[in-house]
């Protein structure tokens, strides 16, 4: 989906309450953003901890929305994996240690309505 007319957090919440477990949204610029929500908006939606959003910066999203376009075109399974990059950790410069968290294998993401499994995000 695009950047529009409600939050992220909104978005998200639309999106877990139609099944979805992950969402990929298309920046309107090619700029980070760090999207932010009140604690009131945060109790409001529940419990999100089951649920992902991706934002892409507008021309990696717009490539990635083509994509999916000549995929559902050729009736093709469009696969997409996302490395991100390490945070340095400010004060040693050091990049912080990952922690092992335990994998749900019930989590699918769908693409052109095809499951993703065993896939990796990358952009």
């Amino acid at each position: 989906m695009h950047r529009g007319h409600c939050t992220f957090l909104e978005k998200l919440v639309k999106a877990r309450a139609a099944s979805a477990i992950a969402i990929i949204i298309i920046s309107d610029e090619e700029t980070a953003i760090n999207p932010t929500a009140n604690v009131d908006e945060i109790t409001a939606a529940g419990d999100i901890n089951d649920c992902a959003v991706l934002l892409l910066p507008k021309n990696t999203g717009e490539s990635f929305e083509q994509m999916v376009i000549v995929g559902e075109d050729l009736r093709m399974q469009i696969m997409l994996a996302v490395e991100p990059k390490p945070l340095e950790d400010e004060t040693s410069g050091q990049h912080p240690i990952e922690s092992e968290v335990e994998k749900d294998p019930n989590r699918i993401l769908y693409i052109n309505g095809l499951p993703l499994i065993n896939t990796r995000l990358l952009v």
